[in-house]
């Protein structure tokens, strides 16, 4: 059951992400659009090398593909919100992207020290070969993806101000990139606590229902996310 969601599931999803994440850098092939498009590459690369490590049984090789699936998926809503600084013309944006870089490659580090010299994540045939995540790990994660996340809708709030009351579509589209961006999060943080709770609250043989459950959600998110930054640069703004 397990091969078939991800042999099924997965390649939809990852099939999903780069085809709209090439359809933004087509429409927007300015810095605000390439930023936007990373994020939804992130999640297919992360989707991709799922898909890779399922098919290995090396505990090492596979642990490491895990680190990058977690890498790509958890720090991608950076992405996002670089984007929308961008677009935020009144935030300083060089200053800004240091402290951002700085945040990545210390998150970085940080996964990978808990990864692999602490044991955050276990994955070997104990696991069914699936990543079991430590509680420690899952709520360092959690902090890591909640900063980035939490300073984005503030600026999604202060972008959706400043869009002239009278452009009611800039106003629409950006609730709409408002709803999937909150939506996209909440699905991320989601499945990393169904990666604490698998092998200690739900039974091995009912865990394929919720990967289901979620991946029909997905789209729905995404394509709001979608519709709300495909024209961007036709959002006015103050």
């Amino acid at each position: 059951m397990r091969m078939m969601v991800i042999f099924a599931g997965q390649p939809f999803i990852v099939g999903l992400y780069l085809f709209l994440g090439i359809k933004v850098i087509r429409k927007n092939p300015i810095l605000s659009g390439r930023l936007f498009a990373s994020y939804y590459f992130m999640i297919a690369s992360a989707g991709i090398l799922n898909i890779v490590y399922a098919l290995i049984f090396d505990e090492n090789i596979v642990k490491s593909l895990n680190f990058l699936t977690n890498l790509f998926a958890d720090l991608s809503p950076i992405m996002i919100l670089v984007a929308q600084l961008v677009l935020y013309k009144r935030f300083k944006f060089k200053k800004g992207i240091t402290y951002l870089l700085t945040y990545l490659l210390l998150s970085m580090s940080f996964m990978y020290i808990l990864t692999f010299f602490f044991d955050g994540v276990v994955i070997n045939a104990s696991t069914f070969w699936r990543p079991s995540w430590g509680v420690f790990f899952y709520l360092s994660v959690l902090a890591i993806m909640i900063i980035p996340i939490a300073i984005n809708i503030v600026f999604s709030v202060k972008i959706y101000r400043i869009i002239p009351i009278g452009a009611l579509e800039s106003r629409k589209r950006w609730r709409y990139y408002m709803v999937g961006t909150i939506g996209s999060y909440s699905y991320l943080i989601f499945f990393n606590t169904f990666n604490v709770l698998l092998f200690k609250v739900i039974p091995y043989d009912k865990a394929w229902i919720f990967y289901v459950v979620l991946i029909l959600i997905i789209p729905f998110w995404t394509v709001f996310l979608y519709k709300g930054i495909i024209q961007h640069r036709k959002i006015i703004l103050q």
